[in-house]
């Protein structure tokens, strides 16, 4: 960066151009760019930081479902994306095979704006997107540029398609029948997500977005199960009773949930006990009554004596999809 002032050179009052850096910084930075042949290439060189990637669960490692399916037609599977489309999607844990499918995600208004928007994927071929507003107008693309894994695609929204009520999506897929491992989404021209050295592999750029536990709790602000991850016996909270067959528990989520949820799942696989260890029975229902904070209540259905006090918890945890909490787009 540089700024002008104001010095006296001869007894004339004459405007000068002063560097904020030094000339080794210069000389430093300069040195840093030899050889890069990409912008990609250039930030790397520089240790620049990188965009934000609006994607969530970009690798869609955070399967809180515990979902896995070889013909994945529709619905939601790892968290954050769901399949649509005439074919179908290949999912195990990692990796999505696209077989003329696409994967769809959707955003918060106000998360897609009008601007450039530049969607790249770590995968075996070119990709195909579409970004716009569901119900709305829409942009797609193909890629054309698919190189050494990685391929990208950059789109212009315009202030005329931007609708604020209505939710912001992308489609992508990969042609022929690919896999994608990584999807990027970010505000601007070129991608962010990827070099290729001077040996020719493919080098990811850090993102910001790494850290595991960062993109869980932004995961869960749309879905939370209290199995995940869990330990073999998992306690879900007290049961305070309200009469015979009717009791609420108070769930505490680690984040606050984007709105109120609806519950999902299995209650027979839970167990409800009296706090001495007696009557151990299985709840007959659960249901979302409200939330507070972090704090999500729930209306238990099982028998209860009046005065009793209970804890609901599960033992042998299998499936995390058995307690769901959903607030998803």
């Amino acid at each position: 960066m540089a700024h002008t002032t104001e010095i006296m050179v001869n007894g004339i009052l004459t405007q000068v151009t002063e560097f904020d850096h030094s000339a080794q910084d210069i000389d430093d930075a300069v040195d840093a760019l030899n050889g890069a042949k990409t912008p990609q290439e250039a930030l790397a060189n520089l240790g620049a930081g990188v965009r934000l990637n609006i994607a969530r669960n970009p690798d869609f490692k955070i399967n809180q479902r515990n979902f896995s399916s070889s013909d994945w037609k529709s619905g939601y599977g790892p968290d954050g994306w769901s399949s649509t489309g005439g074919g179908s999607l290949e999912y195990s844990g990692g990796a999505v095979k696209t077989n003329d499918q696409y994967l769809l995600q959707f955003y918060e208004p106000g998360e897609i704006i009008a601007g450039t928007y530049t969607i790249s994927a770590l995968c075996t071929d070119n990709i195909h997107v579409e970004l716009g507003f569901w119900g709305g107008e829409s942009v797609n693309a193909p890629g054309n540029n698919y190189e050494n894994g990685i391929s990208s695609v950059t789109l212009e929204i315009p202030d005329s398609m931007v609708d604020s009520g209505k939710n912001p999506y992308l489609y992508i897929l990969c042609k022929n029948n690919g896999t994608i491992l990584h999807v990027k989404v970010e505000r601007g021209p070129n991608q962010t997500l990827a070099y290729r050295k001077s040996d020719g592999t493919l080098e990811r750029l850090p993102q910001p977005d790494s850290k595991p536990g960062q993109m869980l709790a932004e995961c869960q602000r749309y879905l939370y199960s209290p199995y995940y991850s869990a330990f073999p016996t998992a306690p879900i909270g007290t049961v305070f009773v309200s009469n015979q067959t009717t009791g609420f528990v108070v769930v505490k989520t680690p984040v606050l949930m984007r709105t109120k949820p609806v519950f999902s799942g299995d209650p027979s696989k839970l167990w409800i006990v009296k706090s001495n260890g007696r009557g151990a029975q299985r709840p007959s229902a659960l249901s979302v009554m409200g939330m507070s904070g972090c704090g999500v209540f729930l209306s238990v259905t099982a028998s209860f004596e009046d005065g009793g006090q209970y804890i609901m918890y599960s033992e042998d945890i299998s499936n995390p999809a058995d307690f769901l909490l959903s607030a998803e787009l």
